[in-house]
């Protein structure tokens, strides 16, 4: 590290003034010269069939500029999804969800957009919905998609479950000295930004610009193409500063509508939601998982078999790929020689489900370090050494197939357990716990980037990636700074526009820093070179890097990039009388390679920790009959800072041994993996009381300690 000037040093950050001012301008700040409001019509209903729509009455208001329906697309309706268009841009036919937008009107002000709303008239048929697991897999459920909708090839059309994942190797069926067999529950969670949905839309004759707070404009600028019939060289976005997504804003959810009606309108037309529509826009699935794991003697695994289910929504979004990668890791970072996993996405009458930081880890995670926890217990052996027997090793190969095993993650294990005090006794009515949670990078992805160096010194680092909080322009920048070797001040990384900036495939699965990062690097190099065989520039020299990751034939198309790992390591106090759960302590350990920006590398960490933090103790979402009963922060409760642990440690391990930059991992999402079970861990260990759903709310757990009192007596 002493040998570097920018690279693992907290620099100030470029937008920082701007943000604790106010200054910075989100999309919802945005406004462009002609713009009217967009509003979107959603009715109550989680299952209809939709009659009638009739929107003159509305057309015919003073002040409303155009009025879409199902109608006025066309048909078949225009349909969406960042890998399977199955979404209309407005519901055609059929409501599938409660709030699925059925029109848009676009209006010179947002009262008269109300007004207008109010105005359509739309006749349905109320429909049986179902919203939870349960519901949706039994026979004589109510199909999200009848089964004409669906190829008669399709094994399952005749059900709600969308699509099986099957992975397994050796002998499931072996032998073992002991098994378990348990089922965890995961419940459906809202990503809830500080900033709502937002975009803002406008046609100039064929040509489309979309300002719009996504994490991915090269993915919407791709489906906003193919739902127009339009080149993508015609479709520009333009991606602002965006105040939170967590993979809630990663995939497109209102801009197909917003330029719809911005195309009827002749004008520009922005649409911003609500908190509320937020909520009844997308979530985080929820699942069931059942393992039955089975053990030698000595507390070495033998065998793991896995189901998991999925509760995706009304529609695909990405959540098939959120079911089919997460599961492929389902036995998480320990050495499984004997395995079989099937995970089924399962189709409901709620909000679709979308990525979320962990992208599936997290729901997995709660039940393996669970299980893991709960056989160490059975089998007398303490749970950080029944961790450490089975923790893969590095160069060891994990996933048959996949990239060995990049980091030493006994050694963060132990870190942890040494930073809690695990060989400490325990305080009456505290306990301590451990997990570890493990996930792979998107695999087989491209980044692009461009370095321009103009002959006064300055440098502008042209790239894709997106800038929601992260800090993603910061360390982009010290990447440049550091490989040119020049003064930090001189580089400027401006936003993404699709059409200034290379070809990024996302911004997402913590990769920006280490791939985006890769293709920074690369470009500085070409520019170096440049200079050099020129013997002195005396113009701007453009250097070009990319990053191109390896497809496979692997079940996921690729092998990891690099493995995300992280250890959480928690003391709890637990109120038996009210069944409240404080944590008092926690200890995150994570295997990033080498920080590149220490402060927001520890923001990212333990930011995750604290989002993983409300699925643990209080976030859920409240489904009856497909209605949604929480979709606000009254009913539904987030993290504040009154619920921070009196104490956080975080300990980075940098071996300098990530694919990045100066040998950098990924980092964003590794604190929300191995929360939960962590926690429910140490309430095992505070109370004796095992608790196999989350949240772990007082009402849950006190219930949970008088069942577990009943059971040893007084």
């Amino acid at each position: 590290m002493a040998e570097l000037r920018h690279v693992g040093r907290s620099v100030p950050r470029p937008d920082a003034a701007s943000k604790v001012t106010g200054e910075v301008r989100y999309t919802s700040d945005l406004t462009v010269p002609g713009m009217c409001v967009g509003r979107l019509l959603r009715l109550p209903f989680p299952h209809a069939r939709i009659r009638r729509v009739d929107a003159s009455a509305a057309r015919r208001m003073p002040g409303v500029v155009a009025v879409v329906t199902a109608e006025d697309l066309g048909e078949p309706v225009p349909r969406f999804g960042p890998l399977h268009p199955d979404q209309p841009v407005l519901a055609s036919g059929r409501i599938r969800y409660q709030g699925e937008p059925v029109a848009a009107v676009a209006a010179e002000d947002g009262r008269t957009a109300e007004a207008a709303l109010e105005a359509i008239e739309v006749e349905c048929e109320e429909l049986p919905a179902v919203s939870d697991l349960k519901a949706a897999l039994a026979d004589s459920a109510p199909l999200v998609w009848s089964s004409e909708e669906r190829p008669e090839a399709d094994p399952w059309r005749e059900t709600n479950v969308i699509e099986e994942f099957r992975y397994g190797w050796g002998e499931p069926e072996a032998e073992c000295a002991e098994t378990i067999e348990n089922e965890y529950r995961f419940p459906p969670v809202q990503h809830y930004a500080v900033e709502p949905h937002g975009c803002i839309a406008s046609w100039e004759g064929e040509h489309l610009t979309v300002w719009s707070g996504i994490q991915h404009p090269f993915i919407l600028r791709a489906v906003l193409a193919s739902v127009f019939e339009l080149p993508q060289e015609d479709v520009r976005v333009v991606a602002p500063q965006i105040g939170g997504s967590f993979g809630g804003r990663g995939y497109p959810k209102i801009e197909p509508a917003a330029a719809a009606l911005a195309r009827a309108a002749g004008r520009p037309v922005k649409v911003q939601l609500t908190i509320e529509e937020s909520f009844h826009s997308t979530r985080r699935a929820g699942a069931v998982v059942r393992i039955r794991t089975g053990v030698d003697a000595d507390g070495s695994i033998r065998t793991q078999r896995i189901h998991a289910d999925f509760l995706i929504g009304a529609y695909r979004d990405i959540g098939l790929r959120v079911v089919g990668k997460s599961s492929f890791l389902a036995c998480g970072p320990y050495r499984t020689p004997n395995a079989e996993i099937v995970a089924r996405a399962v189709g409901s009458h709620t909000p679709p489900s979308s990525a979320t930081r962990g992208f599936g880890a997290p729901q997995l995670c709660w039940a393996l370090e669970s299980q893991m926890d709960e056989l160490a217990h059975k089998l007398g052996i303490d749970p950080v050494e029944m961790r450490l027997r089975n923790l893969a090793g590095r160069g060891e190969t994990l996933v048959p197939g996949d990239s060995p095993v990049d980091g030493d993650w006994a050694d963060g294990l132990r870190a942890a357990a040494a930073a809690i005090g695990w060989d400490e006794p325990r305080e009456e009515g505290r306990g301590k716990g451990v997990a570890v949670g493990i996930k792979s990078a998107i695999p087989a992805t491209t980044s692009s980037a461009s370095v321009r160096l103009d002959p006064d010194g300055r440098v502008t680092v042209l790239a894709g990636t997106t800038e929601m909080g992260q800090g993603s322009r910061t360390v982009l920048a010290q990447i440049a700074a550091e490989a040119l070797g020049i003064p930090l001040e001189n580089v400027t990384v401006p936003l993404p526009d699709t059409s200034a900036v290379p070809f990024d495939s996302l911004t997402a699965s913590s990769r920006s820093t280490t791939l985006m990062g890769s293709a920074v690097l690369a470009a500085c190099q070409d520019a170096l070179r440049q200079v050099a065989e020129a013997g002195r520039s005396r113009g701007s020299v453009v250097g070009y890097g990319e990053y191109r990751g390896e497809r496979t034939d692997h079940p996921l198309g690729g092998p990891a990039p690099f493995w995300e790992v992280s250890v959480s390591a928690v003391e709890v106090g637990v109120d038996r009388d009210t069944g409240r759960v404080a944590v008092t302590r926690h200890v995150g350990v994570s295997d990033i390679g080498r920080a590149i920006h220490p402060a927001q590398a520890r923001g990212q960490h333990d930011g995750a920790a604290m989002m993983g933090l409300g699925h643990t103790l209080f976030e859920e979402l409240r489904f009856e009959d497909g209605q949604l009963l929480n979709p606000n922060l009254i009913d539904y409760r987030v993290p504040t800072f009154a619920d921070l642990p009196e104490e956080m440690t975080t300990i980075f391990v940098e071996n300098a041994d990530g694919p990045g930059p100066f040998g950098a991992k990924g980092v964003g999402e590794s604190g929300i993996i191995p929360m939960a079970p962590s926690v429910a861990n140490a309430v095992f260990e505070a109370t004796g009381a095992r608790i196999r759903e989350l949240p772990l709310s007082p009402e849950r757990v006190w219930k949970a300690l008088r069942t577990n009192d009943e059971v040893r007596g007084p």
